[in-house]
């Protein structure tokens, strides 16, 4: 029965760091990307109503935003970059502002998680294209 839960917890885990990785890598919308943050914080993070509110507008604004940024064809990739890493740099700064400490070092936690994901994928996915290359070769 434990290691039932265990396995169930660590499929769980990884399924929502998988679908978060995808999600924010689509096609949605900002609306919809915002909505699936906002709803792992406040599952992960225990939050109040009033954060709920806070929360939801903040990652609304940086998604919108982001989006308009990831969309403007006048950007060069470097300056886009920047741009959304500046935005990302303020939610981080508006969530310290209103998460408790402990709420805060875990949503640092969940971005980490999410980082490590992306990571492994890009990996996967050069090691791929690395193989299908020497296949050619």
């Amino acid at each position: 029965m434990r290691f039932t839960k265990v396995l169930l917890t660590s499929v769980l885990a990884f399924t929502l760091n998988a679908t978060y990785g995808q999600v924010t890598e689509s096609a949605n919308t900002p609306e919809e990307r915002a909505a699936i943050l906002t709803e792992k914080m406040i599952t992960k993070l225990s939050l109040n109503e009033t954060q709920i509110e806070q929360v939801t507008q903040i990652n609304l604004g940086v998604a919108q935003k982001n989006d308009a940024i990831k969309n403007d064809i006048n950007m060069t990739p470097e300056l886009k970059a920047a741009s959304i890493q500046g935005n990302n740099d303020t939610r981080r700064a508006y969530f310290k502002l209103i998460l408790s400490e402990e709420q805060y070092n875990q949503y640092i936690e969940m971005e980490e998680s999410v980082k490590e994901v992306k990571k492994a994928k890009r990996k996967m996915k050069l090691e791929k294209a690395s193989i299908q290359q020497e296949k050619q070769d």
